[in-house]
């Protein structure tokens, strides 16, 4: 209860219009009973991969429903949220890392440094 409690503070606090959910265990859960705000969840691996206990999956299924989207990093993950249920309007596919041709390697002589500039737009 006392998560439920903080979460609820911290939105109330901040006036926050939507929130992001880094993981759909316990945050995931605790968003999908606050019914206060929508929220974008990011799947992990471990979340939906390994979900054999019934009582998990119902709950699973709950953060993945009342989600406005979920985003995950890999095609195998959207593969099986989709198997969950998870309309492909929901799901959102999001590769980490760095797009290299935004930036520019400059060396740095006699050092082992290589720092990375960004070009003159916008990121």
């Amino acid at each position: 209860m006392g998560i439920l409690c903080l979460i609820n503070n911290v939105l109330k606090e901040n006036k926050c219009s939507i929130a992001q959910v880094h993981s759909l265990g316990l945050y995931g859960i605790t968003m999908s009973f606050l019914n206060k705000i929508p929220f974008v969840g990011t799947a992990w691996g471990s979340d939906i991969i390994f979900v054999n206990n019934p009582i998990k999956k119902i709950l699973l299924k709950r953060v993945l429903n009342k989600a406005k989207f979920i985003t995950c990093d890999a095609d195998h993950m959207v593969d099986r949220l989709k198997k969950l249920g998870i309309k492909e309007f929901k799901l959102k596919l999001i590769y980490f890392g760095v797009e290299v041709n935004l930036y520019n390697s400059v060396n740095i002589s006699n050092s082992d440094l290589v720092f990375l500039c960004t070009k003159s737009k916008r990121i």
